[in-house]
């Protein structure tokens, strides 16, 4: 075979690994580069996203009930 024709099939190697996904990939973020202190920012934010989205929904009146 020519080179052309082998630099256009994918690396066995790479073919068979899964992409790990949003979470897990920023779990390891998290975990390797010891930023532990940005989970609670992330996750009351989410919160507070949920919170906001559901007000316009009918579940609005147990969210005022929170507060």
């Amino acid at each position: 075979m020519n080179k052309k024709s082998e630099s256009n099939r994918p690396d066995p190697k790479r073919v068979a690994v899964k992409d790990p996904g949003i979470i897990r990939e920023f779990a390891s973020f998290l975990r390797y580069n010891k930023k532990w202190w940005i989970a609670p920012i992330l996750i009351v934010t989410v919160l507070m996203m949920a919170m906001v989205f559901l007000s316009a929904s009918p579940a609005a009146p147990f969210i005022y009930a929170l507060f």
